[in-house]
């Protein structure tokens, strides 16, 4: 008799255990699945937002002109779904790879870097994409970084504003204050001050030649330029970082964001034949989820996933 109670407790023992385990393997299953759902829903936001945009290319005075050089958010429910899209023009920002040493200088500056710092992270970022081993006065090349204990420079153009982690000089804490105002993809050699954010617009007049703060917001609607005439140059408004959103019925949050290029649609093969895409990705990512970023649940219409005519 004691040796089966024994063995009953043993198989009951056994069986909570393999329930247990059942229920955490089926609740890891339903979370893989929920944040596989939501990542299908946020790409659908980034090609969503792809639609609006070349609408706005289109007709650049239509309905999405807020939406495409704005800085309006877009949300939306798509079911039980919540989505929330974002774009920003590219031409607004600091490129790593063609923005000079002044223009990097009263960045830098702006930010009250201090201009022994500042000069040297100048030289640093222009040593780090060139193509030479020569180093600038307060620069640094391949003899500094081995010094440092690191690799380096790259020596060729920065393929993502992540690569600043790997210039010399430049810490974590930096990156993420340079974040809302570089890129590596506007192809310019300034900035638009039309799409800028207020706070870019701001430190480069501190940097460069110090005045007194502007009264305008921190809005992107259309506004007279007071940024310093040499660093103005007009967007093409072709390339965008673009950012989609995603609260599930079940409460997963996903987020993704993309740099998309919007340049006209290129021919391909031979005359008249098949037309190339419409746009191009630069880069797809997983990001942070920003809990603020869908809000206002009850109030919010259906996902149309085509332009309106």
């Amino acid at each position: 008799m004691v040796i089966v109670i024994a063995a009953i407790g043993v198989l009951a023992l056994a069986t909570a255990v393999f329930s247990k385990v059942t229920r955490s393997q089926v609740r890891a299953s339903a979370v893989a699945v929920e944040t596989a759902r939501a990542k299908a829903v946020a790409a659908a936001g980034i090609n969503l937002a792809v639609l609006k945009l070349l609408e706005f290319r289109g007709n650049p005075s239509g309905k999405q002109r807020d939406f495409a050089i704005g800085g309006l958010a877009f949300s939306c429910r798509l079911g039980p779904d919540l989505l929330a899209t974002t774009a920003r023009d590219e031409g607004g920002k600091i490129d790593l790879n063609f923005a000079n040493e002044r223009l990097l200088r009263a960045l830098f500056l702006g930010l009250n870097l201090g201009p022994a710092r500042a000069d040297a992270l100048a030289d640093a970022i222009l040593d780090f994409r060139d193509g030479d081993n020569n180093k600038r006065p307060k620069g640094a090349e391949e003899a500094e970084y081995r010094a440092a204990g690191r690799t380096g420079p790259k020596n060729a153009p920065f393929a993502a504003t992540e690569e600043l982690n790997q210039v010399l000089g430049v810490d974590a804490e930096l990156v993420a204050q340079l974040a809302p105002f570089v890129t590596s993809h506007s192809g310019k050699d300034g900035i638009d001050p039309t799409v800028a954010p207020r706070p870019l617009i701001e430190a480069l007049r501190r940097g460069d030649q110090p005045t007194a703060p502007s009264q305008l917001d921190d809005s992107f609607a259309e506004r007279p330029s007071d940024l310093p005439a040499q660093f103005v140059v007009p967007s093409s408004r072709s390339i965008f970082s673009v950012r989609s959103d995603v609260v599930t019925g079940a409460g997963v949050r996903f987020a993704l964001e993309a740099i998309v290029d919007l340049s006209a649609i290129r021919p391909r093969g031979p005359a008249g034949g098949q037309q190339g895409p419409a746009f191009h990705v630069w880069r797809w990512r997983q990001v942070p989820s920003q809990p603020d970023m869908v809000a206002g649940e009850d109030q919010l219409p259906e996902c149309e996933l085509l332009p309106s005519a």
